[in-house]
């Protein structure tokens, strides 16, 4: 039996991208030679996935891209707050191909585009690595006024920005002139780093963090978890 959703939501629109033939070649950190990705049993979850979505939200599904087996990741190609899309420059050389497709329907949805390549060739990020918490509902829908869709912020306060072996503080900086407190957006843009993949085996902030509601954050119990929570300042633990 499927809950019961609220028809008052915070997000206006799902992007997803199918799942490529070469789905078994994205990057990894570990060796997957004995454990090989089954790329019929993904298409099958990701189809599950994607038909959830589009029970939910109006959802844009982009076609699969053989010469990038990573694509259907599609959070690190951007950050979307409101009517404000930053194009990532994705972390890894291989994946930065993958923002073409994406850019092109935020354009679509009517959305202010802002490339961090253009803002700073050296400022990288992945999108795994944003953390927006929010818990504020906003009723939306999909109308445009004047060719762009509106604002709808949720009133999160901080946009948590993971610096990684995929993101640098030069990507820190192109969010915070798009997002933080001297913008209309007013959020307090907070770095946090994390240990090297090797030591942990999360690749991204949102590895190892994720948001309840504005101003709860579940993190794994013990020093890592620990260590994030110093990171942000959290209050209680």
């Amino acid at each position: 039996c499927r809950p019961r959703l609220s028809t008052s939501r915070s997000y206006t629109a799902a992007v997803t991208r199918g799942i490529p033939d070469s789905f078994a070649d994205a990057l990894s950190s570990q060796d997957d030679s004995h454990n090989k990705i089954s790329v019929p049993k993904a298409r099958e979850e990701h189809e599950e996935y994607v038909k959830f979505m589009r029970s939910v939200l109006p959802t844009v599904h982009l076609p699969a891209s053989n010469e990038h087996p990573d694509a259907p990741f599609v959070e690190d190609t951007a950050v979307v707050i409101g009517n404000r899309a930053v194009i990532c420059n994705i972390g890894a050389e291989s994946r930065k191909g993958e923002v073409g497709p994406v850019r092109e329907v935020l354009e679509l949805l009517g959305l202010d585009i802002v490339d961090m390549a253009t803002e700073c060739a050296n400022a990288t990020v992945d999108g795994g690595d944003v953390l927006y918490p929010i818990s504020s509902p906003a009723n939306v829908g999909m109308q445009m006024i004047n060719g762009k869709r509106p604002a709808t912020v949720s009133k999160g306060k901080h946009l948590f920005v993971g610096l990684s072996g995929r993101t640098n503080m030069d990507g820190v900086r192109v969010l915070e002139n798009a997002f933080g407190n001297a913008t209309e957006y007013g959020l307090e843009v907070v770095p946090v780093p994390i240990p090297d993949i090797s030591e942990t085996g999360a690749l991204h902030l949102k590895s190892i963090e994720t948001h309840v509601d504005e101003k709860t954050l579940l993190v794994p119990t013990g020093d890592l978890g620990d260590a994030v929570l110093e990171t942000v300042n959290a209050k209680e633990r």
